[in-house]
């Protein structure tokens, strides 16, 4: 999204998918026509590891997901405290408990996000280094609201209204929202604190 994109560093090629696999995918293999001779995956992400909560660092060491994709990154970025774990791709949100316990029993995941996966196969085919930098926004034993499902875009910028018409069909979801925009503000935070801190993208 369009607030994620805004925690990298100035002068960087950002490219915002909206959540959208398919969309991630084209970007980043347009960006690699276009000349890139590397990919980041970056954003907030799913936590997968109970061990994990909103907040938390994951630097990619592989990244699997749907369509056969399984594959190594081959770059890092250099963030103090990071965790190195496998990052799941999925086509669809993870919105419950039982969601994640599944894709953490299927791929050994840390953390999951519906983009990297398809970032990592454009890389893999072109033949560019590829890293991902994730942080936790929603841990593995809380559910996503339904209510906030429509609050992104396509241009990956959030949407309140939707949100709000969706609030008044679903009433019951209004402590589960203000918590879901507390974790966002905190892992937010800590993605740009991240991205500054980092000392340079390397193999």
């Amino acid at each position: 999204m369009v607030a994620e994109a805004a925690c990298l560093p100035p002068g960087l090629p950002v490219a915002v998918s909206g959540g959208d696999p398919a969309r991630a995918e084209a970007l980043a293999r347009a960006a690699v026509e276009a000349g890139a001779d590397m990919l980041l995956s970056v954003g907030l992400a799913g936590g997968l590891d109970p061990a994990l909560r909103t907040g938390d660092v994951v630097a990619g060491s592989w990244v699997i997901g749907p369509g056969e994709i399984d594959t190594p990154c081959p770059a890092t970025v250099p963030v103090p405290g990071a965790v190195s774990a496998v990052v799941a791709g999925a086509d669809r949100p993870a919105l419950t408990p039982a969601e994640k316990a599944d894709l953490h029993a299927r791929y050994q995941a840390a953390v999951v996000d519906m983009e990297s996966h398809r970032v990592a196969r454009a890389a893999a085919d072109a033949d560019v280094l590829f890293a991902v930098l994730r942080v936790v926004l929603d841990p593995a034993d809380l559910a996503i609201p339904a209510s906030a499902l429509g609050g992104l875009g396509p241009d990956g910028r959030t949407r309140p209204m939707a949100v709000l018409r969706a609030l008044a069909r679903r009433p019951g979801d209004l402590p589960a929202l203000i918590g879901l925009a507390w974790r966002t503000r905190r892992a937010l935070r800590v993605l740009k604190q991240a991205l500054a801190g980092a000392t340079g993208f390397g193999e």
